[in-house]
């Protein structure tokens, strides 16, 4: 099992459009073609790259997800012209394969939820499991403490600057996820761990992380 991330950088004042295709143009092919329906839409909260529109789906293999969209793509080129309005609104895409971790149960993705939150780390070279392990014995609790549920972790598979993990997470409401930040950014078990990884490795092993809050469509519930 693997898991398809696309972010779509979309221009200000179109996300409606995007929305719209996603409605009615997109999930009609989707099911025509084999592509699954997506188990997450989120439009990001805030963040550089908004507006960013943010799906997923779940594949059964790569082999699978190949098929699907090569069944739908020459379809798609007919009908993305009546989509567009005035313009094309999707003014970058990044599109990633990701594995689910395996210490972790199958993902919970399409769990609907108040509120979530995208986690992007850039790791440090060869350091994948330990940034994974990191997170689960050290981050994982104080988090979960706060009141997140942690749905899914993941490993990229390709792209830019790997490695990179994402971990996905849900909360009660807004003020609550602003308020465990606070807590999350000031606990020492997570600058403890996090430095314990550090002088096991010799320097920083998780250099960055990407914090995208995320609001979920309401038509995919």
């Amino acid at each position: 099992m693997l898991y398809e991330l696309r972010r779509y950088r979309i221009q200000t004042g179109c996300m409606g459009w995007m929305h719209e295709r996603m409605q009615h143009t997109l999930f009609p092919l989707f099911e025509q073609s084999g592509v699954p329906r997506p188990v997450g839409i989120w439009e990001a909260a805030s963040g550089a790259d908004t507006p960013l529109l943010v799906w997923m789906i779940r594949w059964d293999s790569f082999e699978h997800r190949q098929a699907a969209w090569a069944a739908l793509y020459p379809r798609w080129c007919e009908l993305r012209p009546t989509t567009v309005h005035d313009q094309e609104f999707v003014l970058h895409t990044s599109i990633t394969l990701m594995s689910p971790w395996p210490e972790l149960p199958a993902p919970d993705v399409s769990l609907a939820s108040p509120c979530d939150d995208l986690w992007i780390q850039q790791v440090a070279a060869t350091q994948g499991p330990l940034a994974r392990s990191t997170f689960l014995s050290c981050d994982r609790p104080v988090l979960e403490r706060a009141g997140a549920t942690l749905k899914g972790g993941f490993d990229l598979m390709f792209g830019d600057s790997l490695p990179k993990t994402a971990m996905l997470m849900s909360w009660p409401s807004p003020a609550a996820r602003a308020a465990a930040m606070v807590a999350y950014d000031n606990a020492a078990q997570v600058r403890a761990g996090h430095h314990a990884a550090n002088a096991r490795f010799g320097r920083p092993v998780v250099e960055s992380t990407q914090r995208i809050p995320l609001t979920r469509a309401s038509y995919l519930a």
